[in-house]
């Protein structure tokens, strides 16, 4: 991905295959895919497409250029977002997230620095390893995103991953924007996968959250609703169709 601009001056992105992947067949197919799911999405949380050439050589598609901080960057160089930002781009990213799974789609790498965030406006990125539940050639249900921000059953076993596991990720990227804190805390490897397998969440990460909820009655609201979210428990986490429209329901009134 890189930065260009149009005939007309703006900024754009361009996203293309890169020659190294030319020949490797999984990376070509994830990439013609995230072009045609881009074509077909339309959500103020989610870049919109421009142009695509994938008879190029190489392949590529132009999106907006989303200006701002991505939420990894902005809680490290500005601290914890208030919790009429967070209530922000809950609003914006599960409306995203609604859409990819109105299309029998996972995202599949949910996490703070796949999330553009500025004063105005919040932007879920990278749908570049996602899954096509619909298609039986799809890739393989390993997970292949990033452990620290996945749902629990990821760990558990390779056919388990559904929208849920989505919902939690979405939930998780949500708490760190809040707090700074993640789900099973800095623990990685074998610690990591040890906290997965005591079924619990990181205390200091369940308590950061809690301290957010006490502290105003929006901040209060959306605990509440992340709380569900990662639950480690795939069952009780809602539906992003249900997140959606609690969320805007409550953002625009």
């Amino acid at each position: 991905m890189f930065e260009a601009r149009d005939s007309q001056g703006h900024r754009v992105a361009i996203k293309r295959l890169r020659r190294s992947s030319r020949h490797d067949e999984i990376s070509e197919k994830y990439f013609r895919r995230e072009a045609r799911l881009h074509s077909v999405l339309q959500s103020p949380g989610l870049p919109k497409l421009i142009e695509q050439r994938l008879d190029a050589e190489p392949p590529f598609f132009v999106m907006e250029f989303i200006d701002g901080l991505n939420m990894a960057d902005w809680v490290r160089t500005r601290g914890c977002m208030t919790d009429k930002q967070v209530r922000r781009t809950a609003s914006r990213t599960i409306h995203a997230l609604n859409e990819i799974h109105s299309r029998q789609f996972l995202h599949r790498d949910i996490k703070p620095s796949n999330v553009m965030v500025s004063e105005t406006r919040a932007v879920l990125l990278d749908l570049g390893i996602g899954k096509d539940l619909a298609s039986a050639s799809s890739a393989s249900a390993a997970h292949v995103g990033t452990w620290s921000f996945a749902a629990p059953e990821y760990f558990l076993s390779k056919t388990a991953e559904s929208q849920a596991s989505d919902v939690f990720s979405w939930g998780a990227m949500l708490a760190f924007g809040a707090t700074g804190r993640m789900p099973y805390g800095d623990r990685s490897g074998p610690a990591l996968l040890n906290q997965v397998l005591k079924g619990t969440l990181d205390e200091e990460f369940l308590a950061a959250l809690k301290r957010f909820g006490r502290a105003t009655e929006l901040g209060g609201a959306l605990s509440g609703i992340i709380l569900q979210c990662v639950d480690p428990d795939p069952v009780v986490r809602p539906t992003s169709y249900l997140l959606n429209r609690l969320i805007n329901k409550s953002s625009s009134s």
